[in-house]
């Protein structure tokens, strides 16, 4: 099997120790041993050379100088000291390496991150082993949105939540276990340097590594005269199913108490995007057209995801010559049309047909009836449609499923029914009850 192929479960492996150690990101620098600067307070009597350069083990070295109780407080006082001096510019670099014998490959990804504690707004760029980047911002509300790629927005609903301290953190262990190195300068940032060089010190963020199989592990740290960690560097290797993964991580905390924290210009887009429904969430959408007698309306209610993807949605005026002769033409209001919305989770729709009130008399608009031709039997017939007067218009709204599927595609018109049905009986010589229930005319042939 090639390395191409075997690198997919240390590729995971890695990725996970990256998210569990929150040390995402690529290497922006070379690996520096620490250049120690004696204090009085300490002589080192070993080097401070990292434990990946000189093949050291998982075992923690003995050091003659331990941190005290209260020198490693920056491990419990890290995001405290950053609190207070308001914000910080995170910057996180990572590169992972798998080797297998004379074959290797390596890649690297990045996180920036601006904090404000303050105001509670973040910003992360996310540049990840493979794939696109992510940006995440978090606002003064609290609301996180996300860009994925270039053009995929998420909103608050679907983000991933990001918090003011989610990528502030450090690599917290045992303090007992800390080696105090002085003062110096560390790939070249500069402060009272500690070093951890056991995995088992390490905390729960290795704790998916087996010691067994980790060959070298080193946590430096670099601490700030204010108290905070200015840097820290994490260099791993370790076997997994015959092969050698050498992980490295550097994250810097710069531009403390002078980071601003900018709203992207796509967070506009992503509100928009947040605004609308899940796919699956049944909602109604209005579709309509005009004609040279007037407008007219489909409201259908079906899942957001359907309704997006489907194109044959909506009323179509009809020029159907069965429905412009000259006998309709004079007791019809509004325009002609045919009505579409075979989908499969429709659960309603209401066909909306707005008139000229001036065309109308008012004696007559009360007795507006939706019609639409029966095609078995050729006949107009009406259906259960009401008028609204105040705004003009004749709807009707069909629910179950039969009547959906009987009305899918049909042509629906406005007409004075009483008028019209007593206009045709007397073109046929017949009498009308005038209560509805006669036999309506029949409509062209088929």
């Amino acid at each position: 099997m090639g390395l191409t192929v075997q690198r997919t479960a240390v590729l995971a492996l890695v990725g996970a120790l990256a998210v569990t150690a929150g040390c995402s990101g690529v290497m922006d620098g070379t690996t520096a041993t620490p250049e120690v600067t004696d204090t009085a307070a300490w002589t080192p009597t070993e080097s401070a050379a990292s434990s990946t350069a000189t093949g050291a083990t998982g075992t923690a070295r003995t050091a003659t100088a331990r941190a005290t109780a209260t020198a490693p407080s920056f491990l419990d006082q890290h995001i405290a000291r950053l609190r207070a001096a308001g914000n910080v510019t995170v910057r996180t670099t990572t590169e992972q390496t798998v080797s297998n014998g004379d074959q290797s490959v390596t890649q690297t990804q990045s996180r920036d991150v601006q904090i404000d504690f303050e105001s509670g707004r973040v910003l992360s760029k996310f540049e990840p082993l493979a794939g696109d980047g992510r940006e995440r911002y978090r606002n003064a509300s609290g609301a996180t949105f996300t860009r994925l790629g270039g053009d995929s927005f998420l909103g608050p609903e679907r983000s991933e939540e990001l918090g003011t301290e989610t990528y502030a953190g450090i690599v917290a262990g045992d303090a007992d276990a800390l080696e105090r190195n002085g003062t110096g300068r560390v790939d070249g940032v500069s402060g009272t340097v500690y070093t951890v060089d056991s995995i088992a010190a390490a905390g729960e963020g290795y704790s998916n590594l087996d010691p067994e199989n980790v060959t070298a592990f080193e946590v430096t740290y670099v601490v700030d005269d204010e108290g905070y960690v200015s840097y820290q560097r994490v260099n791993v290797t370790f076997a997994a199913e015959g092969r050698t993964v050498t992980y490295s991580s550097r994250r810097r905390f710069v531009d403390v108490g002078a980071t601003t924290v900018p709203r992207p210009d796509w967070v506009s887009e992503a509100r928009a995007v947040a605004a609308r429904p899940d796919p699956d969430d049944v909602v109604t959408r209005t579709y309509e057209t005009t004609g040279e007698d007037g407008r007219v309306e489909l409201d259908v209610t079906a899942t957001a995801g359907e309704l997006d993807d489907t194109a044959a949605l909506g009323p179509e005026v009809s020029e159907n010559p069965l429905f412009r002769n000259d006998l309709l033409n004079r007791y019809r209001a509004g325009e002609i049309a045919q009505y579409y919305f075979l989908l499969d989770t429709v659960e309603s729709v209401t066909i909306r047909v707005h008139y000229d009130d001036a065309a109308v008399d008012d004696a007559n608009e009360s007795k507006l009836r939706l019609v639409t031709r029966n095609v078995t039997t050729r006949e107009l017939v009406p259906v259960n449609s009401t008028v609204d007067t105040a705004s003009d218009t004749v709807s009707v709204t069909f629910t179950s499923e039969a009547a959906l599927d009987r009305h899918q595609g049909k042509t629906f018109l406005a007409v004075r029914w009483s008028q019209y049905r007593s206009a045709v009986a007397e073109l046929l010589g017949e009498s009308d009850d005038g209560d509805g229930s006669r036999t309506a005319p029949r409509v062209g042939t088929d």
